[in-house]
């Protein structure tokens, strides 16, 4: 049943300037829906409640009530990663991922790598707003992995953002090529010697 079918002697109860249609439950319980829609804007909204006799006497001392609306997701940014290729050898197998997000979410921040749990702490007031962090074991298989973030408020909207970065547990393979080649290098010769990699490599990697 609705208040239009009861009649005109049920609580009146209107969220802004929409009045609600109710129904009746057993004790004398009347319960009313308001549906959040795209119009409605993110902030408070006031509940009044009206009620009359059927003498017409006015309820006095009603107290409606207040709630709030927050349709807004807490969007992920600015998500980097201080390592783009790491390994389980010690100094390199730490990745820290951090990130922005304008709401402070609690404890509703959730970061992988690879599908394996990240640890992630509170929000900083100072960009980046969030830290969380990964130690490689070993076991989770050579390549490129993605780091994913998602965040979840108290209403239950959520962001997301996603980057990617490379676990390699595999040495470089090198090769030698020394010249002159052959015969014994003379005194004030510069001896040559070359380094092939197949993979690429930072520069600080080769010592002889």
């Amino acid at each position: 049943e609705t208040t239009e079918e009861l009649g005109a002697n049920l609580p009146v109860v209107k969220v802004g300037a929409a009045e609600l249609i109710g129904r009746v439950l057993p004790g004398n319980t009347y319960e009313y829906g308001y549906k959040i829609g795209s119009t409605d804007a993110d902030g408070e909204k006031a509940i009044t409640i009206s009620l009359s006799d059927p003498a017409g006497n006015e309820a006095a001392g009603l107290e409606g009530g207040r709630f709030t609306v927050d349709s807004t997701p807490p969007a992920v940014s600015n998500l980097a990663a201080d390592r783009a290729r790491l390994s389980a050898v010690a100094g390199h197998e730490v990745v820290t991922a951090t990130f922005d997000c304008a709401e402070d979410v609690g404890a509703g921040v959730a970061a992988t790598i690879g599908g394996q749990a990240m640890l992630c702490g509170a929000r900083r007031p100072a960009a980046p707003n969030y830290a969380c962090t990964y130690t490689v074991k070993g076991n989770e298989g050579e390549g490129v992995k993605e780091i994913s973030v998602t965040t979840t408020d108290a209403a239950g909207n959520t962001g997301v953002g996603s980057r990617t970065v490379e676990l390699d547990f595999t040495g470089p393979d090198l090769s030698l090529a020394v010249q002159p080649t052959g015969r014994p290098a003379r005194l004030g010769e510069l001896v040559t010697v070359g380094v092939a990699s197949i993979e690429a490599l930072d520069g600080g990697g080769i010592q002889l």
